[in-house]
């Protein structure tokens, strides 16, 4: 339920990995980076030429106080681990006092398996420049999913310009058969004239039990105005501690990458359509995933 870049209000018994494990290399990751980075930047090129659109945000259109995304998704996964399909709702709407509602609702199909998750996050402006919200989400289904999770983060924005956030974020999840994960996430926004908007960051996690301890880090770009088009890209790179891959099997404490490239464009001031493509890559398999969908605004 996180944005890749956003501002603050205004001012997992372990088994081990299935025969097929393939190491990754340095060479892979450039591959892996190649095409998005390449999507992206021709992307970009064709924000500069495309003439804006008369409903686009420069052009003095207010932000909406709700917005609802309806998202499809499917992918294939290597090793022999067959293919994945997702169907989300999440909505955010700003109530009269400025604060922030989001919700949010999946349901998913992966490793053999079918579950989901309901969530639900508050945003609290607690001073002018700090935002404060806390997220709660219960899911279903198997250990994919963790049957309660509770996040509180911290945003601030800093500057003359008041073009930089900083957050500073907690989180505890509980899965079946007495797994766990705790962690914080540390990241920093700069916001750049035309709309571009880079962000970097790193989640710490430990998981229980165990006591395996990684480190995520990644990268992001942003691309866009409100009521036009925004673009983004990201790219993260780390250790996972733990991650279950069906049939009582899952594998641990291994090095993963994910690239991941969104879409969103405004076909009318109040609704358009998303699309999405994600590549994820760790020793055990690797998968390939592209969504679809539609967004309304009132």
């Amino acid at each position: 339920m996180h944005a890749p870049v956003a501002r603050p209000l205004p001012s997992r018994p372990l088994a081990r990995p299935p025969a097929r494990v393939q190491q990754g290399s340095p060479a892979g990751l450039r591959s892996v980076c190649a095409w998005p980075l390449a999507v992206v930047g021709a992307l970009l090129a064709g924000q500069a030429l495309v003439p804006r659109s008369a409903h686009a945000a420069g052009a003095g259109l207010q932000p909406k106080a709700t917005t609802v995304d309806l998202l499809a998704s499917g992918g294939r996964l290597s090793a022999g681990l067959g293919s994945t399909g997702a169907v989300s709702l999440r909505g955010v709407s700003r109530l009269d006092n400025g604060d922030l509602l989001r919700g949010e609702l999946l349901r998913e199909r992966k490793f053999g398996e079918t579950g989901g998750i309901a969530g639900l996050g508050y945003t609290r402006q607690i001073h002018p420049d700090h935002a404060l919200t806390a997220t709660v989400s219960r899911g279903q289904g198997g250990l994919s999913w963790a049957r309660m999770r509770g996040d509180l983060e911290l945003a601030s924005t800093w500057g003359p310009a008041r073009n930089l956030v900083t957050r500073m974020a907690v989180y505890r999840a509980r899965y079946d058969s007495q797994r766990s994960d705790t962690g914080l996430r540390l990241g920093l926004a700069v916001y750049m004239p035309g709309g571009l908007a880079l962000e970097g960051g790193v989640t710490y996690n430990r998981s229980q039990p165990g006591s395996v301890g990684t480190a995520m880090p990644f990268v992001a770009a942003t691309l866009g105005q409100e009521g036009d088009r925004i673009v983004s890209l990201r790219v993260a790179h780390g250790r996972e501690g733990w991650q279950p891959i069906g049939e009582g099997l899952s594998v641990q404490d291994f090095t993963s990458t994910t690239v991941g490239l969104n879409w969103r464009q405004w076909l009318a001031s109040d609704w358009g359509v998303l699309a999405q493509a994600e590549y994820y890559r760790n020793p055990t398999y690797h998968r390939t995933t592209l969504g679809a969908g539609l967004f309304g605004q009132w």
